[in-house]
């Protein structure tokens, strides 16, 4: 039969029954109302367990951005130990093409060979003043340092010349150099250059002849300038130096002679102070082949500026694709070229450089022809 008491349903006690109403309900309605805790004080564990359903998945969330945020840091640590090496590995690849042009430069401009049988001697005009070292101008020095630098000690011997005096004389006799050779500073104060190649004169009386270097003809050399007319209408006790274009019949002058002159007026120890920091200068570059093939290089300004500037040149050829004309010293053949430039007094260091103008020569058989002009370029230097 059907049991009909109100107080069982089912068999189960009615005040089971209604507490598992009121559960159902405060579960129900917790999202709207709150918690309601049951008669049989068992709300106390239902509300637990229902805040653990909805903080679970909380805690998860928390944790999960923790550890995103944590593999976002070490991937970012990552990403910039990467980069890091990368931008070593391109700072290696332009060092690695820097060298690259610039070894090419020397062996093509020096015309080495891969057995390393040619060698330079490196001639540099010095004084012996009571001192275990040599004196060296400094723009020799800064030259010769350049080149021992492109060419290293088994490429090139430093060749050492008493320099000449004012007056173009020597206290001891130079011995003339043969083979592949590198002369610094010009005619008037190297003597071994001196005597393959001397100074030209400029007097008011005579125009010099083509100046010529050991047989070879050359459109332009150094000269001393005696004219009257360059001198406020009187002879000079010493001359002004000067490089002069045979073809123009011109000469192209120093805008550093001025504090070359100031200088030669103060006493010993005294310091020269320029009114002017930068000082412009000229040098002639030249390469030469003789018949046996050999091959002479010159690298001397009109002052030492002009020699510092030269080697300054030197750098930049080797390095900058872009140099103007490039190709002319990068080939093998024989040029001539006035290098022009500023050296800066206070720094030390060459501001300015690049060909003369219009005066770069190539030698094609036999005959120099001048490379056009538009092409030449003087460039400012770079920090």
């Amino acid at each position: 039969m059907l049991n009909t008491d109100a107080r069982s349903v089912g068999g189960l006690d009615a005040r089971a029954v209604g507490g598992l109403h009121e559960w159902v309900v405060d579960v129900a309605a917790c999202g709207r109302t709150g918690y309601r805790f049951g008669s049989d004080g068992g709300g106390d564990l239902r509300t637990l367990m229902v805040w653990l359903g909805a903080a679970i998945p909380v805690v998860l969330g928390i944790a999960a951005i923790v550890v995103a945020l944590f593999v976002a840091k070490r991937q970012a640590a990552q990403l910039e130990q990467l980069r890091a090496i990368g931008l070593d590995t391109r700072s290696t690849a332009r060092k690695l093409d820097a060298e690259a042009v610039r070894e090419e430069f020397v062996r093509h401009f020096f015309s080495l060979d891969e057995e390393g049988s040619r060698r330079y001697k490196c001639v540099v005009p010095v004084r012996y003043e009571q001192r275990p070292l040599p004196l060296i101008p400094a723009g020799d020095y800064n030259a010769l340092h350049v080149l021992q630098g492109f060419l290293g000690q088994d490429r090139l011997d430093f060749w050492p010349v008493l320099m000449a005096s004012e007056d173009g004389g020597v206290s001891a006799a130079e011995p003339l150099t043969r083979g592949d050779a590198v002369y610094l500073c010009s005619p008037q104060r190297n003597p071994a250059l001196g005597r393959l190649a001397p100074a030209l004169d400029l007097t008011d009386d005579t125009t010099p002849g083509i100046p010529a270097f050991d047989g070879i003809d050359l459109p332009c050399w150094f000269a001393d300038d005696y004219r009257a007319w360059e001198h406020g209408g009187q002879v000079p006790d010493s001359p002004t130096k000067k490089l002069w274009i045979c073809e123009l019949k011109t000469a192209v002058s120093s805008e550093a002679e001025r504090a070359y002159r100031e200088a030669a007026g103060l006493a010993p120890g005294d310091r020269f102070d320029a009114q002017d920091a930068l000082q412009s200068d000229s040098a002639i570059v030249l390469r030469l082949t003789d018949p046996e093939g050999i091959k002479t290089i010159v690298v001397a300004g009109i002052h030492q500026y002009g020699t510092w500037i030269a080697s300054e040149f030197f750098c930049r050829l080797a390095t900058d694709l872009d140099f103007a004309n490039r190709e002319v010293f990068v080939g093998e053949g024989d040029f001539v070229a006035i290098i022009w430039g500023e050296f800066n007094s206070a720094t030390f260091a060459v501001e300015r450089c690049g060909v003369h103008e219009e005066h770069l020569w190539v030698r094609q058989s036999g005959a120099w022809e001048r490379v056009p002009q538009h092409t030449a370029a003087t460039s400012r230097i770079s920090a």
